[in-house]
């Protein structure tokens, strides 16, 4: 059985037997206008039964976190010498592109057991950029093309990749430059009052320094919510304490 995987839509190619999965709205959007049958991509896994034991999971990756601050300590000396733990201070950022190769990975393994494909073609975007830029962000491919090459040689199936559109590229949702200025124009209320909340906050005395002496699972949206009502947040890690900045 053929499994299709679609993240961009090309209108010229034919589907064979086989299950469609769309991987984005988009994708979506342009096979319903084609009357093609197909199934999204949550459909096919429970979020809860991928991390059944988040704890287990979360304590790992702060071992990891550990691990990573002692190899980068011996490897560049002026973190020795300060005792930086680079890892654990922007363990954030680590994080946010850890999880969501962990998190993929899983998902298409779960797909793949499911359907048990003889082949699979990947319908993607032209890559734009062939390095891995210094934020750690996968700019030239997604996660999921990168991860589905080499999840295919694992379990011995045949994989290929095919370039197709984005919906501005084809037939965009929104017919003219008209209705995309009213769509955004009326989000323009809502983020300035955001910016005239944090305005307002910061001009008051009372502004609290709040203490954070662990990170747990989403610890980091008490420190988003601080930073936007104008708050002073830290960290305590290993007997020192670190202050956030708004700037990262």
């Amino acid at each position: 059985m053929k499994l299709y995987i679609l993240e961009a839509f090309d209108s010229n190619m034919q589907f064979d037997d086989g299950i469609i999965v769309a991987l984005t709205p988009e994708v979506c959007y342009h096979l319903d206008n084609r009357g093609i049958d197909y199934s999204i991509i949550e459909d096919h896994y429970n979020e809860h039964e991928l991390f059944e034991d988040r704890h287990g999971f979360l304590q790992n990756q702060d071992d990891w976190f550990r691990d990573f601050d002692v190899f980068l300590r011996n490897d560049i000396d002026i973190l020795y010498t300060y005792g930086l733990n680079l890892a654990s201070i922007y363990s954030i950022h680590l994080k946010n592109t850890v999880d969501t190769i962990i998190f993929k990975s899983c998902i298409l393994h779960t797909l793949f057991n499911k359907f048990n494909p003889s082949s699979v073609v990947f319908v993607t975007f032209h890559p734009n950029e062939k390095v891995l830029k210094d934020d750690l962000g996968y700019h030239d491919k997604s996660a999921y093309a990168h991860l589905i090459p080499l999840i295919c040689e694992k379990y011995s199936i045949n994989s290929f990749e095919h370039f197709g559109c984005s919906a501005q590229n084809i037939n965009n949702v929104a017919h003219n430059i008209g209705d995309k200025i009213s769509k955004v124009r009326k989000y323009i209320p809502s983020i300035w009052e955001m910016f005239a909340s944090v305005l307002r906050l910061k001009k008051q005395n009372n502004v609290l320094k709040i203490l954070q002496l662990n990170i747990a699972y989403n610890g980091f949206s008490i420190i988003k919510d601080a930073f936007v009502k104008g708050h002073n947040a830290y960290l305590f890690i290993d007997n020192k304490i670190f202050k956030f900045h708004r700037f990262g």
